[in-house]
């Protein structure tokens, strides 16, 4: 795994605009923190633009996440939150992002609105 990724396409496409309003989907519990991780794969759209396939919510420590693409779409990352914890990937997580083959992981505090992208090496452009 690479260092973290500041600038480029893809991170101004993902890490500044376009994931930080799905950390909404990550409920607030009645004690005031966020309960579950919740993810969804990233593609790139036949335009060369960013796609998401569908979202998923998982438990307080993980995320299963459909590994699709809308029709079209070509697999290039992996986005989920961190409740409660921080930005950095877990073995796990990138033992399942270089599984997949996929380029980036993307990770989210909705607690603190840390965001952070990764480059881990697999296929598709950042």
């Amino acid at each position: 795994m690479s260092s973290r990724r500041r600038s480029g396409f893809f991170y101004q496409q993902v890490c500044c605009t376009d994931c930080t309003g799905f950390v909404g989907m990550a409920k607030m519990g009645q004690d005031g923190q966020y309960g579950n991780e919740v993810g969804f794969s990233i593609c790139r759209d036949p335009s060369g633009g960013l796609s998401y396939g569908p979202a998923a919510e998982g438990g307080p420590y993980s995320v299963e996440i459909p590994v699709e693409c809308p029709p079209g779409g070509d697999l290039i990352g992996l986005y989920h939150t961190h409740p409660g914890g921080t930005t950095r990937p877990s073995q796990t997580d990138i033992r399942s992002a270089k599984a997949f083959g996929v380029k980036a992981l993307c990770i989210e505090v909705p607690d603190t609105g840390a965001f952070d992208c990764y480059d881990i090496g697999g296929r598709g452009g950042l």
